[in-house]
């Protein structure tokens, strides 16, 4: 199932004036435990020894430099059992796998292993790559500069080879496997991207679904194939899994290849990111103008992002006919960030960031101002804007460099108040933002920006149980899901007053 079509379609090629192999990058997704570094390091030596390459340059790179010596320890093993691949090749062995080559004299050939985050030279003309465990690389530099040295060789190929990591849209590892589904679904046409992924679905996963074995059979091709016995080793696996849902979260992504959203790979997100994906179009914006809104600020810090998100109270029935909520809130976000920080001048924004960031700049999710911090006229321009197109009632904010733009808001009459961080401030609106959020009563249109924090952000709890979000904890910015529980609990505010004028209005008139 891999590597006969891999290697078995053919299309012709006006420039070699001869038929070539069709595909030039192969993605190969399968559980823990089904092969995957054999495969990667036979397709390594099949590049360095049988590809009709005059002088291959073969390449394995994987995360860290213990990773990317498995795949070359594997291919140095079958060099030493093969006599015939061992009479042809010089194994150079360092105590330090990743310093390993494996080199060819007749044709000066090479295969080399690389770690992620090395540093590279630009002017290699790779022949095969073989990129082990892509769910755990974060400099997508490495990858694009691979991708990109393809150009000087007829017939390359990239191998990435990997099991189900996190729901992260920043990285390069849920770009390629979103890419490799849409392939597989037929719902994109590349025609020279092979796509081999056996995996489950969160849904099938969910309750006691993961304990299917039939499902087990279904993912893990090795069981039928050449390892009968991975099944014993399952279902010891899954027994002890069911101690904690931790165990459980990593039996499903390393042994069912579930790709987990950030939350649950993170051990104790503050919400699913599922539950918050199933309401993600039930939102029509241009039907916000002149509604009621109350909102929240959070700047955290004046040198990376800022976010301002407003939630409309959806009161007396909700105008979305897909929605049964009987009070439920439309959300409306706004970001801003430095130019300098999408020059990869922050230090608290990771570089692989970078192309994502853009990309939301490009759609209009994202507002870039000038220089190396946000200042706070760029975001009171957009609070202006905001109340110039909706009714805004209140805006709380996060005490933190908030202080200045709290003042000159207040001179023009709109009420702002302070919503300190702590445990003791923030537990209540985020218990009720977590409900909203299971309920399905937060309806946001998909902005990527949010959905991006709202994946990062990871609860603390005190001794009593109570949450709030943890910046510190979080894998990522969370200044949105901060501001959105803000704007939530300032809306609540006002629904209580509304609730007591109406009862004083009531019990004067009976």
């Amino acid at each position: 199932e891999i590597i006969r079509p891999l290697f078995g379609f053919e299309r012709w090629s006006d420039s070699a004036d001869r038929w070539i192999r069709l595909y030039r990058r192969g993605w190969i997704e399968v559980p823990k435990k089904n092969g995957k570094s054999p495969i990667g390091a036979g397709l390594a030596l099949q590049g360095l020894h049988a590809d009709g390459e005059k002088t291959p340059e073969v390449y394995g790179i994987a995360a860290g430099k213990r990773q990317a010596g498995i795949v070359f320890n594997s291919a140095a093993k079958m060099v030493e059992l093969e006599p015939a691949l061992a009479r042809r090749s010089e194994v150079f062995k360092s105590k330090l796998a990743h310093h390993g080559v494996i080199h060819v004299p007749r044709t000066d050939g090479y295969y080399r292993v690389i770690p992620g985050d090395a540093e590279f030279d630009d002017g290699i003309s790779p022949s095969r790559v073989v990129i082990d465990e892509v769910h755990r690389i974060r400099n997508r530099e490495i990858l694009d500069l691979m991708d990109e040295s393809l150009a000087g060789r007829e017939e390359p190929m990239i191998i990435y080879l990997t099991t189900a990591g996190v729901q992260d849209e920043t990285t390069i590892a849920y770009e390629l496997h979103q890419h490799a589904v849409a392939v597989a679904d037929h719902r994109v046409v590349d025609p020279f991207f092979f796509s081999f992924i056996r995996g489950a679905s969160v849904e099938e996963t969910e309750g006691d679904g993961w304990r299917n074995e039939d499902l087990w059979r279904r993912v893990n091709p090795s069981i039928e194939s050449f390892n009968p016995s991975m099944l014993d080793d399952l279902r010891a696996a899954a027994i002890a899994a069911e101690i904690s849902p931790v165990k459980i979260a990593g039996f499903k992504r390393l042994r069912l290849n579930v790709w987990l959203p950030p939350s649950v790979a993170a051990r104790n997100g503050l919400v699913d990111l599922h539950a918050w994906d199933l309401t993600a179009g039930m939102v029509n914006h241009a039907k916000l103008p002149k509604r009621t809104v109350w909102a929240g600020l959070d700047m955290a810090s004046s040198e990376d992002l800022a976010a301002l998100v407003g939630v409309f109270p959806n009161l007396g029935g909700c105008r979305n006919k897909f929605c049964a909520a009987d009070l439920c809130y439309d959300v409306l976000g706004r970001f801003w960030i430095p130019a300098a920080n999408l020059e990869g001048g922050s230090t608290t924004l990771p570089k692989y960031l970078l192309p994502t960031l853009r990309g939301w700049v490009a759609d209009g999710f994202l507002t870039v101002v000038d220089g190396d911090v946000i200042d706070d006229r760029d975001v009171k321009g957009g609070i202006d804007r905001w109340r110039k197109l909706y009714e805004l009632e209140e805006l709380a904010k996060d005490p933190y460099q908030t202080k200045q733009i709290g003042i000159e808001l207040d001179e023009e009459g709109l009420v702002v108040y302070d919503h300190g961080q702590s445990m003791e401030r923030m537990a209540g609106p985020t218990e009720r933002f977590i409900h909203h959020v299971r309920g399905k009563r937060l309806h946001h249109g998909g902005n990527p920006v949010l959905r991006w924090m709202i994946g990062n952000a990871i609860a603390r709890l005190d001794t009593n149980g109570n949450k709030k979000p943890d910046r510190k904890a979080s894998s990522g910015k969370i200044d949105g899901v901060v501001a959105l529980i803000m704007a939530l609990a300032a809306a609540e505010r006002g629904e209580e007053a509304e609730d007591v004028f109406s009862f004083t209005v009531g019990g004067s008139t009976a």
